[in-house]
């Protein structure tokens, strides 16, 4: 709690507090939400815990997904929770004057989201086909004993249509054997990266955890997955860290590292603490390919950057 308030909210409380006065009439997950930072901020005790229950209430009778008590995937709830607090945004707007005037983004999207561009070349006609999309996170396939700069390069990598799965050319009118690669366009300004942990292993007839060792730096450039621009060589800043503890995604604990002040601060439940940079290779992963059932792994599994 002190580190919330001392060093986390400095500087937000009064943003918050603003919202949550002009909007008290409202029942909106953004509402719920700042008003639990405009409590924690105003919390008369410097240390202790708060419950979130309005906001997990609201959770609950607005997400179907979330109103069990079982394990929840914490990607799944980042993902519902940036959609859910943009649509709230949105809708505060009103209807828009016409229907072609796009959207003016929110600061969901000013802050979380990117562009990646889809290129398919034609091998027949070498004509390029072009379509964008935006992203609020990248989502990673993992491999053993790898780093996150290798699995960012796998994700951009040039694959080969062909065979059965042959690309459909407009200029030829017909369908080409083609290169397809996925490059980022546009970077956003927090990068959120989801390693993709879990898997549905046919053998046992369920979902696993891959505990795959994936070394991730404190600073991070993008230059070989992005369109060559200005911004290619911007620099991130690991900031944040979200690790799952167990050994599958139906059960297990959700931990997180967050760099505050230049301190890293472990936030488990109600324990807050500060932990050295270097424990933080710990949750890089295992080495061996598949944990047992009864080995609680702690694993890196959201990575944020600045």
């Amino acid at each position: 709690m002190e580190y919330a308030q001392e060093k986390g909210f400095k500087g937000h409380d009064s943003v918050f507090s603003s919202y949550s006065d002009s909007h008290n009439d409202k029942d909106t997950l953004l509402v719920c939400l700042a008003k639990l930072f405009v409590e924690i901020s105003s919390h008369s005790k410097k240390t202790g815990t708060l419950g979130p229950k309005p906001f997990i209430r609201k959770i609950k009778s607005d997400s179907g997904i979330f109103q069990t008590h079982g394990q929840q995937d914490a990607h799944e709830f980042l993902i519902y929770l940036l959609n859910q607090i943009s649509e709230d945004l949105e809708g505060e707007r009103g209807p828009s004057s016409t229907r072609a005037s796009p959207k003016e983004p929110t600061f969901i999207h000013q802050i979380f989201e990117g562009t990646l561009v889809n290129e398919t070349k034609c091998l027949c006609c070498e004509n390029i086909t072009s379509k964008d999309e935006s992203f609020i996170d990248l989502s990673l396939d993992i491999e053993q004993n790898t780093s996150l700069s290798h699995c960012l390069k796998s994700f951009s990598k040039t694959e080969t249509l062909g065979k059965q799965n042959k690309f459909s050319c407009d200029k030829c009118r017909s369908f080409q054997e083609a290169h397809k690669r996925m490059k980022i366009k546009t970077l956003p300004q927090v990068l959120t990266v989801h390693l993709k942990r879990f898997k549905y292993m046919e053998e046992k007839e369920r979902f696993c955890k891959l505990g795959f060792r994936v070394v991730f730096p404190m600073n991070l450039r993008l230059s070989n997955t992005t369109e060559q621009t200005e911004d290619s060589e911007r620099e991130y800043h690991l900031f944040a860290i979200i690790i799952h503890i167990g050994s599958g995604p139906t059960h297990g604990h959700y931990i997180a590292y967050v760099k505050i002040s230049g301190q890293w601060v472990q936030f488990d439940d109600e324990r807050v603490t500060v932990i050295k940079e270097s424990d933080i290779q710990v949750i890089f992963g295992s080495p061996y390919p598949f944990q047992d059932q009864f080995n609680s792994t702690k694993t890196s599994y959201i990575l944020f950057y600045s």
